[in-house]
């Protein structure tokens, strides 16, 4: 999707290392997944999962959306700590800033559940 691109770009300009739609395997599942986005936050060597949602009105879309909650859920993965996600509605674009502060807060979360002085 453009929102994609653009996420993809943000990455690349902010110097995040990333995958686009890696495959990847994850606890209780016996088939790999294909996030939408891996980063790596390099200066705690680690990985965050990050999904865009793209809110559509489609009944499909959102028993796809609860079925990737689910399985990250059930794997152990906490939302918005391991996985973050952003979304657009047709009423509200997507806004890179919401991005940024995503990334900021995964960062500081990170950092206080290893316990490392900042």
């Amino acid at each position: 999707s453009a929102y994609e691109v653009d996420i993809a770009r943000y990455y690349t300009e902010q110097e995040i290392p990333f995958k686009y739609e890696p495959e990847i395997w994850i606890k209780g599942l016996n088939y790999p997944i294909y996030p939408d986005f891996v980063f790596l936050i390099k200066e705690l060597d680690l990985c965050k999962i990050h999904e865009h949602f793209g809110m559509k009105n489609f009944s499909n879309y959102a028993q796809s959306l609860q079925a990737k909650c689910s399985n990250y859920s059930n794997a152990g993965l906490v939302m918005d700590f391991d996985v973050i996600n952003t979304y657009n509605f047709d009423s509200i674009p997507f806004d890179l800033r919401m991005l940024s502060t995503k990334i900021n807060h995964a960062v500081y979360d990170s950092l206080f559940a290893m316990d490392i002085p900042y």
